[in-house]
């Protein structure tokens, strides 16, 4: 809620770019910054969607006999992905929905089976692209500096082809 204010109240009106890329950056960062000090987390989603099949893959094989004798993975993620889902919600219906711009009309066939396809590559690139992007990044981490390459270079490419 600081994050949003603080983009109401600092973000040019009426322009066509709703806030400087800097000062959009620097809010990124303290959103980081907040979550790995108040959570010990990095901030990433894709991580929720393994721990829920985890939880899965458990209850089936528990519902037939077998004993997993794993432990239980944390929820944390599951958590945040959760909050996010619940504070688009809020923000969606708190905000005049004149500010959202309307985009192309998707099938909910169409957008559950895009979602599928991210949530596969999410996993496939050990994270999602919040997750290396903005986590990674920051961390310097290796395999997030050569997926956000990557992402770059696949979003270059495929935009010649469209």
């Amino acid at each position: 809620l600081v994050l949003i204010s603080l983009v109401t109240v600092l973000g040019p009106k009426g322009a066509s770019v709703p806030l400087h890329p800097l000062l959009g950056g620097a809010l990124i960062g303290a959103a980081q910054a907040a979550s790995l000090i108040l959570t010990g987390n990095p901030v990433g989603v894709s991580t929720g969607y393994e721990v829920l099949g985890f939880y899965f893959w458990q209850t089936l094989e528990s519902l037939f006999g077998h004993n997993l004798r794993k432990p239980p993975a944390p929820l944390k993620s599951v958590y945040f992905a959760a909050g996010i889902v619940a504070g688009s919600w809020v923000l969606v219906r708190s905000v005049p929905s004149a500010i959202f711009e309307t985009g192309a009309d998707i099938s909910a066939v169409r957008g559950t089976i895009g979602g599928l396809v991210m949530v596969l590559g999410a996993r496939l690139a050990g994270g999602c692209t919040s997750g290396h992007g903005i986590s990674g990044m920051s961390m310097l981490s290796v395999s997030s500096l050569i997926t956000v390459a990557f992402m770059f270079f696949s979003g270059f490419g495929s935009a010649l082809f469209v």
